[in-house]
């Protein structure tokens, strides 16, 4: 009779154990009054920075290599001034073929053709202003009879409108006389105007190989007897900086 009653009381255990596990409660119908469930937030993504990653945003994408060019490139060119090549000081001289022509009282009015020889020292003010003295000398036959001389001696502003090229213009004293000694006449003085166009025909580091037309005006007055002299002069000369 004992045993019956523990063996009872252990189905009961046992019994009650089993439907409390198979039991799963009813949740009932949906309350249609409940709130909809919300989307979760999602963290902002910093945009790119010049200066990096910002901290906290995570490691910085791996670099990226830049390809090597297809074809070889030439290196840059570097543009360097021309350096001058002229100086505080300089002198020159040149010769070439001249033509003379003289107008006035009791003088032969045809031209007459002459060897002609220039010399020149100056200074530079800059590089593209100079005070030049110049002595330029001109020789020919007086219609035939006899060789004369003329010489004229001006200080001039030469002025560079490009690199190489250059305009002259001066003031000075001319004297007319002939080329014999045994001639005692005294030579006949005057003033003069010299007006000039050249440039440089090769250009060196120390020195130019020049050429210019010239042209040499020269008013005398001889005992009351006025006239002019007008020569006009292609040479060739030589100048050192």
């Amino acid at each position: 009779m004992r045993v019956s009653t523990w063996a009872v009381a252990a189905l009961l255990v046992a019994g009650a154990s089993v439907a409390r596990a198979q039991f799963i409660p009813n949740p009932g119908p949906a309350d249609p009054y409940a709130p909809e469930p919300q989307p979760q937030p999602v963290a902002p993504v910093a945009p790119s920075s010049p200066y990096g990653v910002p901290p906290g945003y995570g490691a910085p994408p791996p670099e990226v290599a830049t390809p090597a060019p297809l074809y070889p490139q030439d290196a840059p060119t570097v543009v360097v001034p021309a350096e001058t090549h002229r100086r505080r000081f300089t002198v020159g001289a040149g010769a070439g073929l001249s033509s003379i022509k003289f107008r006035g009282d009791r003088v032969d009015e045809s031209s007459q053709g002459g060897l002609g020889v220039n010399f020149m020292a100056g200074l530079y003010v800059n590089q593209r202003i100079a005070i030049i003295g110049a002595a330029d000398f001109i020789a020919f036959d007086d219609a035939g009879e006899q060789p004369m001389r003329q010489t004229v001696v001006t200080v001039a502003a030469q002025l560079y409108v490009r690199r190489s090229v250059w305009v002259r213009a001066g003031l000075g004293i001319a004297s007319l006389g002939t080329m014999d000694n045994a001639d005692e006449r005294t030579d006949i003085e005057g003033s003069a105007l010299t007006l000039a166009i050249g440039g440089e025909l090769i250009s060196k580091r120390r020195y130019a190989v020049t050429g210019e037309l010239h042209y040499v005006g020269a008013h005398y007055d001889d005992f009351g007897s006025e006239f002019e002299s007008g020569s006009m002069g292609l040479a060739v000369g030589l100048q050192w900086f």
